[in-house]
């Protein structure tokens, strides 16, 4: 099966139509697609990539390989309810914590605040072109996100080591995103991520040439007025992935089964909508189930840039479209926290209850 590349090259000219089309497809049918010719710099994503790569190996690598899930893994104690990776958070927007990290050189927080810079506007453009699509205003989502400060953004930087008994245990249990639009700059050697369709999981392969894939969450479905439910979802908004281009591992549940996500080649870059766009659209566009696999050969490397709703921005369908009604996204939150890992249903649920409790 093939995974949408939506070509941002054809948006100017005779094609805009046919690509228009393939959008709202992959939005609506996927939750999950990549973008070309994006405009972000192939050198500046290889940088990103380089600077975590030799970060993990100096920083993280000793002490995640003496961590008590690696021991556990040692003994080929079942770890089902745990996820093998080694990974921390930045925040970049509203207001940013990089400079927390005391051990980051000054060449990798002025990288990292360049490339976040091009992918929020990738992320905004995308989000005009899904309200475009939707007949909504252009700038819908964005304010729908935005707080007293605007927008929430932030990357999970994520290193999936080769495990001793992958069988054991997974680099990241099945999930949707709870937010908007996630951007993903995967690995380009090792593979991993897989999404579900169809009654059963695709790997997805390594991505070449720096492409970007892209991730609908949670709040895209509700937006959009959701048509039905799939299975870990991403709580957010709009996710932007760069992904290893040497190791695989991530895979998406679409349709009743898993697909495995390739390594990430050709500058493309991952896009999924978080269970926020679901939201805002009403479910029409509706975040995807996915996981990461782990395996014995190859360390993968995964990016993903969330463009999220603001802790205080008020989350409801467009009135347009008319699942739950108004919610705060820190009390979305707080649900996700604690069932990251379970159906997103029962947390559109919880919202649907809270509200009626509240009225």
């Amino acid at each position: 099966m093939e995974i949408p590349t939506i070509n941002f090259g054809q948006l100017e000219g005779e094609k805009r139509g046919e690509t228009m089309a393939l959008l709202h497809h992959a939005c609506e049918k996927w939750g999950f697609f990549q973008i070309e010719n994006h405009g972000i710099d192939k050198e500046l994503m290889e940088k990103v990539k380089q600077f975590i790569n030799i970060y993990y190996e100096e920083k993280l690598k000793d002490g995640f390989f003496k961590s008590d899930i690696s021991k556990a893994l040692e003994n080929k104690e079942n770890a089902s309810n745990r996820d093998w990776e080694s990974s921390f958070f930045i925040w970049h927007r509203p207001e940013s914590n990089i400079n927390k990290f005391a051990d980051f050189s000054e060449d990798f927080r002025k990288t990292m605040e360049i490339y976040v810079n091009q992918l929020v506007k990738v992320a905004e453009k995308l989000s005009e072109l899904m309200c475009e699509n939707l007949g909504l205003e252009k700038d819908h989502i964005k304010k729908t996100f935005s707080g007293i400060k605007g927008p929430a953004v932030g990357t999970k930087v994520a290193k999936y080591p080769e495990c001793p008994n992958p069988e054991l245990v997974r680099g990241l249990r099945e999930h949707t995103d709870a937010g908007g639009i996630i951007l993903l700059l995967q690995d380009d050697q090792v593979p991993g991520l897989e999404f579900f369709k169809d009654g059963k999981w695709f790997k997805i392969p390594p991505s070449k040439n720096n492409t970007i894939f892209i991730n609908t969450g949670d709040q895209i479905e509700v937006l959009s007025n959701g048509r039905g439910l799939r299975e870990h979802t991403d709580a957010g908004g709009i996710i932007l992935l760069l992904q290893d281009d040497q190791v695989p591992g991530l895979e998406f549940f679409k349709d009743g089964k898993w697909f495995k996500i390739p390594p990430s080649k050709n500058n493309t870059i991952f896009i999924n909508t978080g269970d926020q766009i679901e939201v805002l659209r009403h479910g029409r566009y509706q975040s995807i189930l996915h996981r990461v696999m782990t395996g014995k050969c190859g360390s993968r490397l995964s990016v993903a840039t969330f463009y999220n709703p603001a802790g205080d921005a008020v989350i409801s369908p467009a009135e347009k479209l008319l699942y739950p009604k108004n919610y705060s996204f820190k009390d979305y939150l707080k649900f996700y926290s604690s069932t990251k890992f379970s159906e997103k249903s029962g947390r559109f649920e919880s919202m649907k209850n809270k509200e009626n409790k509240e009225a």
